[in-house]
């Protein structure tokens, strides 16, 4: 995992595609980096439109479980996340 997430930031910083991620609304400014990185491992993936993307992603002390839909255009759509951990 610490790969694939290390060649998605990567692969985002040399594109230059961090932008293009910018439209997808984030449910919380603290995990704003965790769901670009996600957004870039789906893209790499070439994940097929109307696909549900999974991640659990941490903001400090807390885990979130987040959800989106691949877009046509590739993108990810934000669709739901959830607090899965609190301390």
């Amino acid at each position: 995992m610490a790969k694939l997430i290390a060649a998605a930031t990567l692969a985002v910083t040399l594109a230059g595609t961090t932008a293009a991620f910018a439209a997808s609304p984030i449910p919380d400014d603290a995990i704003r980096d965790q769901v670009y990185k996600t957004e870039a491992t789906a893209h790499l993936q070439k994940a097929p439109p109307g696909t549900p993307v999974y991640d659990k992603i941490y903001a400090g002390s807390d885990a979130y479980s987040v959800t989106y839909i691949v877009q046509p255009d590739g993108r990810l759509k934000f669709v739901d996340s959830q607090l899965l951990e609190s301390q």
